[in-house]
Formats: structure tokens, sequence, C-alpha cells
């Protein structure tokens, strides 16, 4: 069981007047069909973003944009990592399934054999 609020945090970044809610949306509906645990926010800037929305912990971040999907992606960032991926939408639930699985894997792998 994940010690994480969440396992993915999903970020629609400017949700009116885009596609961007309904992207998110649909998303978070196929990420939790897959049996993921996320966190949907409906803030549509990133200051409302990092002053409301309860993040910590959580170990991927999603961010959905305009900017993203005219490239039909969404932008994905573990929580340790400084640097964020693009990945296509097609197929996004069974990646981060996967993305997620070896991430958790090899973190209580790691755990298992060391003590820490």
């Amino acid at each position: 069981m994940p010690i994480a609020p969440y396992q993915v945090y999903l970020c629609p970044l400017y949700r009116d007047g885009t596609k961007v809610g309904e992207t998110a949306d649909k998303i978070n509906d196929e990420l939790e069909a897959a049996g993921l645990e996320c966190c949907l926010t409906i803030e549509w800037n990133r200051r409302a973003l990092s002053s409301m929305t309860p993040t910590a912990g959580i170990p991927l971040r999603v961010t959905i944009s305009p900017r993203t999907l005219d490239k039909n992606s969404v932008e994905v960032k573990w929580r340790a990592e400084k640097e964020s991926k693009l990945l296509p939408i097609e197929g996004l639930a069974t990646v981060i399934k996967q993305m997620v699985a070896e991430n958790y894997n090899y973190h209580w792998g790691h755990i298992t054999q060391t003590g820490e």
C-alpha cells in the first residue's frame, strides 16, 4: 500500500475556454479505471495550485495544458526528479500504471533489501 495520499496528481492548467478540463476528466476516469488513486485539481493557474492543492507526498504529477494538448500530450514529472517529459495521451493510463508500478517496486525492493 502506498504511503502517499494519492499515486498521481492531475494538474489541469487554464481550463476555461479550452479542452483542458474535458481532457483532465477523461484522463482521471481512465487512471481510476486502471486502479490508480488520483488527485484532480480544478484550479486555473499555477498560483492557485501552489497554495490550495494538497500535493505533499504525491510522487507523480501529470500536467495538462493547452500547450501540451496542442502536441496531443501531457507533461509527466516524478516528484524526486528535476526533469519532466511529454507522454502521448493515447494509451496514457497504461503507461502511467506501469510507471507507478515500477517506481513502487523499485522503492519497496530497496527498503526490504536495505532496511532503509
